[in-house]
C-alpha cells in the first residue's frame, strides 16, 4: 500500500475475520459471541468446545490463527478465559427436590442437604471471582400419593416465582433462599419432609420461557449480552419423559429454539443409570445437548460443586483475541461479516473507530509532508528573500 493510497481513509471497513484452533486438543466447534472495536482495537470473544460441549482449557496463541480480509493477521494478543472480564449472567438453578434426595448419597449425607451446601459453596466462590452474576434456586417437584396430609413439596414453578429471585452470589437473600430448603430436609418429623416425585417437564419449560420472554435476541454483535444458564440437579427421573419419547422430543425442540440459553444437567446419586435407585442419563445428557451443554454425574457434595464450577465455565468461558484492524480503502460493502463452520467462524461487524496507522507509514507521511513543505514554502520564501536582498 503506497503513503498516497494509504491518505485515503475509511471510517468503515469491511473485515472478513476467520479463526480456527490447531491440533493440540480435539476442537468439536468454535464460536464467535461477541466482536467489537475500541480503543483503536478489535477484540473477539471466542470458545471453543470439545465433542462433548466442555469447553477446551489451556489453549495458547499458538494454537489460533487469525485472519483479516483473506490476509493472516500475525500480531494478536491471546488472553486466556481467567483473565477475560465476563459478560453479565443470570443462572437458574433447578433443585429436584423429591423424596428421593432425603436418601444418602456416596458419602452417607442427606442428599438435599448436600447439594444446598454444595450450592452455598458455588455462590460464594462467584462471590470471590468478582463474577456480575446474579443467581435464583428454584426447588421442584410434584406431588404424589406417598406425601399424605403433612408431606412438604415445594410451590409450582411459575415466570413471575422465577423473576422476584434473582440475588447476587453471597447476599443474604440468597442464602436465605437456600436455608429454607435445607431446613426442609432437617424436618424433625420425617412425614413433613420433602415427599414428591420428580418432574423435570414444568419448571424446565417454566424457566426457558423466562428467559424467551424476558431476554430477546439481539443481532448486535458488539454489545454486551448477559449470558443466561440453567442448571438442573436431580436424582430421579421423570417417568413422562423416561417413557415416551415424543415428550422429550417436544422437550428438545423448545430448547433448540431458546440459542440464547445454556443448559448442563447433573445428575446425582449413588448410581448413574443403574439399579432401582437411578438417574436417567439419556434424559438429561439429550436436554443438555439439545442447548449446546454436557451433563455430569455426582455424588456427593465435594463433586456437585466440582460440577457447577465447570458448568460455570463453561457459560462464561471465554478466550479473547485482539488486534489492531489494517487501514484500506473504502470498501463496496460497508458491513462486518461473520461466517461459521465446525472448527473455524466467520462474522462480519462495522468498525466505528478509525485505526491508528502503523509506525513506518506514519513517519513516511511526516517526511513527506515535511518534504512537500520545504519544497513549496520555505524554498519559495528563501529565493524571494535573496531577490529583495539582490535589488536593495
Amino acid at each position: 500500500m503506497t503513503v498516497f493510497s494509504t491518505l485515503k481513509l475509511s471510517l468503515i471497513t469491511l473485515l472478513t475475520i476467520v479463526l480456527s484452533p490447531l491440533t493440540p486438543a480435539s476442537a468439536n466447534s468454535i464460536a464467535i459471541s461477541r466482536l467489537y472495536d475500541w480503543n483503536q482495537r478489535v477484540y473477539l470473544r471466542v470458545k471453543v468446545v470439545d465433542d462433548n460441549n466442555v469447553p477446551i482449557k489451556n489453549l495458547n496463541q499458538a494454537d489460533f490463527t487469525v485472519t483479516a480480509n483473506g490476509e493472516p493477521i500475525e500480531n494478536f494478543t491471546l488472553v486466556k478465559p481467567e483473565d477475560v472480564k465476563p459478560d453479565p449472567s443470570r443462572l437458574i438453578i433447578l433443585l429436584d427436590m423429591s423424596g428421593s434426595m432425603n436418601s444418602p448419597d456416596n458419602s452417607g449425607e442427606i442428599r438435599g442437604i448436600a447439594a444446598t451446601q454444595a450450592i452455598r459453596s458455588f455462590t460464594n466462590y462467584m462471590e470471590t471471582q468478582n463474577l456480575p452474576t446474579e443467581v435464583t434456586v428454584i426447588p421442584f417437584a410434584k406431588r404424589g400419593q406417598g406425601c399424605g396430609n403433612e408431606g412438604y413439596t415445594p410451590p409450582l414453578v411459575t415466570s413471575e416465582a422465577i423473576s422476584n429471585k434473582f440475588f447476587a452470589p453471597g447476599s443474604t437473600e440468597l442464602l436465605n433462599q437456600l436455608s429454607s430448603i435445607e431446613r426442609k430436609f432437617k424436618e424433625k418429623k420425617k412425614y413433613k419432609r420433602p415427599c414428591g416425585s420428580t418432574d423435570i417437564r414444568q419448571p424446565l419449560k417454566t424457566a426457558i420461557q423466562y428467559f424467551q420472554t424476558n431476554y430477546a435476541e439481539d443481532e448486535n454483535i458488539s454489545a454486551p449480552k448477559t449470558r443466561l444458564g440453567i442448571i438442573l440437579i436431580s436424582d430421579g427421573y421423570d417417568q413422562v419423559l423416561s417413557s415416551d419419547p415424543s415428550e422429550l422430543g417436544k422437550v428438545e425442540k423448545l430448547i433448540k429454539n431458546s440459542p440464547l440459553i445454556t443448559i448442563n444437567t447433573l445428575g446425582y446419586g449413588l448410581s448413574n443409570g443403574k439399579g432401582e435407585d437411578r438417574v436417567d442419563t439419556v434424559v438429561l445428557e439429550r436436554i443438555a445437548k439439545a442447548s449446546g451443554g454436557f451433563n455430569k454425574f455426582s455424588g456427593d457434595e465435594a463433586e456437585i460443586q466440582a460440577a457447577l464450577e465447570d458448568f460455570l465455565t463453561a457459560l462464561l468461558g471465554e478466550y479473547e483475541i485482539n488486534y489492531q484492524p489494517t487501514i484500506t480503502e473504502r470498501e463496496s460493502q460497508q458491513t462486518v461479516e461473520v461466517g461459521f463452520a465446525t472448527v473455524s467462524a466467520k462474522k462480519r461487524f462495522r468498525i466505528n473507530s478509525l485505526p491508528t496507522l502503523p509506525l513506518d507509514t506514519r513517519v513516511q507521511i511526516l517526511a513527506l509532508t515535511l518534504g512537500l513543505g520545504l519544497i513549496l514554502v520555505v524554498l519559495p520564501f528563501l529565493s524571494w528573500r535573496w531577490l529583495l536582498e539582490k535589488n536593495a
